[in-house]
């Protein structure tokens, strides 16, 4: 409709363009015939003065021929004469004026010389002059009276003319008139044919589209037209709904306001419920705003049916809830078989230290221990990956720091390696630049664990050649106190194929060498991604060819300690041997309802100086407390008849119990299993298996017991009671004497070897002392290293 007005208000203006000019020549063709009729009207006046004085002259005339009869000229014929003049003298304009202005002057002459002389001698000789200008008189008369025949018919020829084209004009006006009128008719009837067409295809959308629309008529907030789809929604007939309050169809029962009309929205977009005829609600989402139809303002309201995506948002949340309690079940799984494989791993590698202790082992019962110990070691390795990555997936991995001596963790790693390189004939290297700072603050922890996979890693797919590490330091990300760590690790291993990049850093994936070696659970790699991410930096395979080797880049952000922190941090590390002597006797009562696990930190208590008793569950601990009065308490949470917790509550409810420490001890991994035993009482918390230095630790921290300690310095410091030990320096030992201590450890004979090192402490009693520690620890990997004919190795320990 509005091109429809646009096409006539152009085609008019058209029309108007052709008329002004029309009209303005109508105008024209108006003034001109007024001028005609002025000049014809002084023409006719002219030649009326023109008659009226040549009549005069005649009168003149006549009175002259009486005064010759008579003698001399009446006064009338002067008079005459002197009219005619006046008449003369009028006639000013037109084409021949110049003409009457000189007959006028003649007229004048003469009745100058009449009024002087009117005798009859006067007379006589202007006869002449008087029938001259008689005769002129007439003359001119004559031509006046032709020139206005003339000048009338000029006139009317010219009026004629004109009219004529004023006439043509007109009616070529007519002709583009009625064209643009004929024009405007034919387009309005091709306009209103395309908005009937547009109207029926509006119409045809509005009845066939899904989607549900109601027209609301603004002012009466009533509904003026609703579309099918709508009507099948809601249920009932169009009738039934025309002219209803659009509230009661779409806003909830305690919901009248209108977002657009009384909140002022400009658009309204919200889900909402559809009040259908059955009383029932339909869940829709409608989208509102302001249209204006006719000149009227309407609110259009589209809106398309939520109940199946409501369905099906109920289904994913019922299966959220069941990926949930499904990922709770393997939290509860993993913490369960971590619980109970701990247990007995507990047990295992606890007892497995104990034999390993006992003087009269054979070398046999020693090697079936080493298979034992280690194949438990890697055991829990194996179930610490698998719980590790379980942590990653939850997004529960800590990041602890904490200022530690990064290049003493780096001395270990050299240590722990070096043996191993060794026993497989590859080189070992650990490249420290100069500008690594000696002491960090990170978490030290996660540091050692990404080496340790990484150069593990590397040593598996190893077996020609040697491992090398490059350690330097950068600029750190947060200023000039932090620091970045670039750790590169170059192998000559078995390398890995291009199209098999993506699969070293796989959760679960493992490249075709490693299913090769069939071992590990492909967690390894993954899991030093995310610690090294965690920590800021990132773990990245830099090159790798098959049959030449591979590079990995470990990188992490840290800070660099103060020389305060650092001397700290170089302080001396203790082992300790037993309670220091003057010292009270100390009383530990352990709570566990497992037998091994209690009679396994029993065990290891009582050989360093403690006084145990032993309760097989909380209800037995309370009683024991009650009765004995120990300086601490161990306890189990995770027992029959009475947990833990509630063990602990029982115990810290009496004065004697609020003062004595209780330190919680679970094979649990619930990721808040900690917080929560210190959240409800107790003073500590320990994981099994339970690391023994770091039991005695947290009891020194809670009871402030004296131990004597096997103590050595960091970071190449001097070593108090053992040395460094290199097979250079045992090569000062006699070689009778060596090779007695080879056949001791082949036979795993450890009471012979601690005759021969009583030998070897007569001359070296630093370098006794350092191997005595590696007898009683049982490190017989070390010592096996120490005492093979092969090149010179280093190991701290």
């Amino acid at each position: 409709m509005n091109k429809v007005n646009s096409l006539r208000k152009g085609i008019f203006s058209e029309i108007i363009i052709v008329m002004i000019p029309l009209t303005l020549l109508l105008i024209y063709q108006t003034v001109s015939d007024i001028a005609v009729s002025d000049r014809l009207s002084e023409t006719f006046r002219q030649q009326t003065a023109s008659t009226a004085a040549r009549h005069k002259y005649k009168l003149f005339i006549n009175g002259v021929v009486d005064a010759v009869d008579t003698g001399r000229l009446a006064e009338d014929a002067v008079n005459e004469l002197q009219g005619a003049v006046k008449d003369l003298s009028t006639i000013t304009t037109g084409e021949r004026a110049r003409e009457f202005t000189d007959l006028s002057a003649k007229a004048n002459e003469l009745l100058s010389q009449l009024q002087k002389d009117r005798s009859l001698e006067g007379l006589l000789p202007l006869q002449e002059n008087i029938n001259r200008i008689d005769a002129e008189l007439g003359a001119l008369d004559a031509s006046c009276e032709h020139i206005n025949r003339t000048m009338i018919q000029a006139n009317i020829q010219t009026a004629q003319t004109r009219k004529k084209i004023v006439f043509a004009a007109l009616f070529l006006a007519a002709l583009v008139t009625a064209g643009l009128i004929t024009q405007l008719i034919r387009h309005i009837n091709r306009f209103e044919e395309v908005l009937r067409e547009s109207e029926e295809r509006m119409r045809v959308m509005f009845e066939s589209i899904n989607a549900g629309i109601v027209l609301i008529d603004c002012e009466t907030r009533t509904i003026a037209d609703i579309n099918p789809a709508a009507l099948r929604m809601y249920g009932g007939s169009k009738n039934e709904l025309i002219g209803r309050s659009c509230i009661n169809l779409f806003h909830d029962r305690n919901d009248v306001l209108c977002p657009i009309m009384d909140e002022k929205k400009s658009i309204d977009i919200s889900r909402r419920n559809l009040n259908l005829h059955n009383g029932e609600q339909l869940p829709i989402l409608k989208s509102v705003n302001s249209v204006t139809v006719g000149g009227k303002p309407y609110m259009l309201e589209s809106f398309v049916d939520l109940s199946e995506q409501a369905a099906l948002e109920t289904e994913l949340l019922s299966a959220k809830d069941a990926a949930e309690t499904a990922n709770r079940a393997k939290s509860i799984f993993l913490a369960s078989m971590s619980h109970e494989i701990r247990t007995p791993m507990n047990a295992i590698l606890g007892y497995s230290q104990l034999l390993r202790r006992e003087k009269d082992l054979t070398s046999q019962q020693e090697k079936y221990l080493d298979i034992v110990n280690r194949s438990g070691e890697h055991l829990l390795k194996l179930i610490n990956d698998i719980l590790e990555m379980s942590k990653i997936e939850a997004g529960t991995i800590n990041h602890t720091k904490a200022h530690f001596s990064f290049h003493e963790l780096l001395n270990e790693i050299e240590t722990l390696f070096s043996a191993r390189t060794n026993q497989k004939k590859l080189t070992f290297s650990i490249d420290l630049n100069d500008s690594v700072p000696a002491v960090l603050n990170a978490d030290g922890g996660k540091v050692r664990q990404v080496l340790i996979n990484v150069i593990n890693n590397a040593l598996k797919f190893t077996d020609r050649g040697g491992i090398a590490v490059t350690v330097d330091a950068g600029p750190g990300a947060a200023g000039a106190d932090s620091v970045s760590i670039i750790i590169d690790v170059e192998d000559s291993g078995s390398g890995i194929a291009t199209e098999e990049f993506d699969k070293v850093f796989t959760s679960f994936e493992q490249t075709a060498s490693g299913r090769n070696k069939i071992e590990g659970t492909g967690l390894g790699m993954p899991i030093s991604r995310q610690f090294a991410r965690l920590m800021g930096g990132d773990l990245l395979l830099l090159r790798s060819e098959p049959g030449v080797g591979s590079v990995f880049r470990f990188t992490f952000q840290a800070e660099v300690a103060g020389s305060d922190v650092a001397a700290m941090t170089e302080a001396a590390v203790r082992s300790v041997r037993r309670i220091a002597p003057n010292e009270k006797e100390w009383r530990v009562l352990v709570v566990d309802d497992q037998d091994t696990n209690r009679s396994l930190l029993a065990q290891v208590l009582g050989q360093a100086g403690f006084a145990v008793r032993e309760a097989a569950d909380g209800f037995i601990g309370v009683e024991q407390f009650r009765v004995w009065s120990p300086d601490i308490v161990l306890m189990d949470i995770h027992m029959p008849v009475m947990n833990g917790y509630e063990a602990m509550r029982q115990i810290k409810a009496s004065a004697a119990g609020a003062a004595t420490p209780v330190i919680a001890i679970t094979a649990s991994v619930m990721m808040d299993e900690r917080q929560k035993a210190l959240d409800c009482g107790f003073d500590g918390f320990i994981m099994k298996p339970v690391p023994m230095e770091y039991l005695f630790e947290e009891i020194r921290r809670l009871t402030r017991v004296a131990y004597l300690y096997e103590v050595y310095k960091q970071g190449g410091g001097a070593i108090t009671d053992y040395a460094v030990l290199t097979t250079e320096k045992l090569s000062t030992l006699a070689e009778s004497l060596r090779s007695e201590m080879r056949e001791a450890l082949d036979a795993g004979d450890m009471a012979a070897m601690r005759t021969l090192i009583d030998h070897v402490g007569q001359s070296e009693p630093e370098l006794a002392a350092a191997l005595l520690r590696l007898v009683d620890s049982y490190d017989y990997d070390t010592l096996t290293t120490l005492f093979a004919k092969e090149e010179p190795s280093y190991v701290r320990t």
